[in-house]
């Protein structure tokens, strides 16, 4: 009799261990987690985090109990992080070409701006454009060429920028500036601005570029469509959903397990 009230007790401890960490396993590891990390080009920047577990309470059990419970579903994890690291150096080897690319066919006459900060601290206004911003709006345009979408050139205005004279006075130049869906590229002299403009439609249909481009999406995509990880994914919701609201256990053990009549416990469970 005390046995069994032994054995029983065991048993309700070893699933309330179940239901606590399986809620673990469905952050650390489920399909909101990111666990697979992200690599994008987004706003003229290089967004990259690599496969990485999240640092939340008692992930290490979760992780123990998965790694030597589902051996299976643990060696699909392995490999879709194999899979998205390789996709996402590729994907950063090509953004660095890219930008390169654009960054040696700016002339040196242009100064980066800061900021968004155009205006120099001196009366002689130099030439500025904003990188970040040449960058992204000429990747989106490309990225509409491949769509087969209208394509639009980047437009040349006139303008009164402020800026500060050498006694730090607010004063105006008359400057033009290379305008594009909305946004202000650059600012500068009227024969450098419309020299930029040249550099910008040129490179939107320079060839190279475009490989880049459409390489970029063939990654992206092989990431997005990876059965692998989606597997993954679709085993951990079930393995959660069992323990959470059909009274199942998780397989595997870590070190908080209950230990007493553990084997017996999994001859039961797993009726062996």
């Amino acid at each position: 009799m005390k046995d069994t009230e032994h054995r029983n007790r065991f048993f309700r401890e070893y699933r309330d261990h179940s239901k606590v960490l399986a809620k673990v396993i469905c952050e650390g590891f489920g399909k909101d987690s990111s666990i697979f990390g992200l690599c994008k080009y987004d706003k003229g920047k290089l967004q990259r985090n690599n496969p990485k577990i999240p640092e939340i309470e008692n992930i290490g059990l979760a992780r123990e109990h998965l790694k030597n419970g589902y051996v299976g579903i643990w060696s699909k994890k392995e490999e879709a992080e194999k899979v998205a690291i390789g996709a996402y150096d590729n994907i950063e080897n090509l953004i660095n070409q890219y930008e390169k690319i654009v960054s040696d066919t700016i002339p040196k006459s242009f100064f980066i701006a800061r900021n968004d900060e155009y205006s120099p601290d001196t009366p002689d206004f130099l030439n500025f454009y904003h990188k970040n911003l040449f960058n992204m709006l000429l990747f989106n345009e490309i990225t509409y060429r491949l769509q087969g979408k209208t394509i639009l050139s980047p437009a040349v205005y006139e303008e009164d920028i402020k800026t500060k004279d050498n006694k730090g006075y607010e004063t105006s130049v008359r400057k033009h500036l290379l305008l594009h869906r909305g946004s202000r590229i650059a600012v500068g002299d009227e024969q450098s601005i419309k020299y930029l403009l040249e550099i910008f439609d040129s490179l939107v249909s320079k060839q190279s570029v475009e490989e880049i481009v459409k390489k970029y999406y063939e990654l992206k995509n092989k990431i997005d469509t990876n059965t692998t990880i989606d597997n993954f994914y679709i085993e951990i919701q079930a393995i959660c959903k069992k323990i959470s609201q059909e009274g199942d256990v998780l397989l595997g053990k870590c070190k908080l397990c209950p230990k007493k009549n553990f084997f017996d416990y999994l001859k039961h469970v797993c009726k062996i």
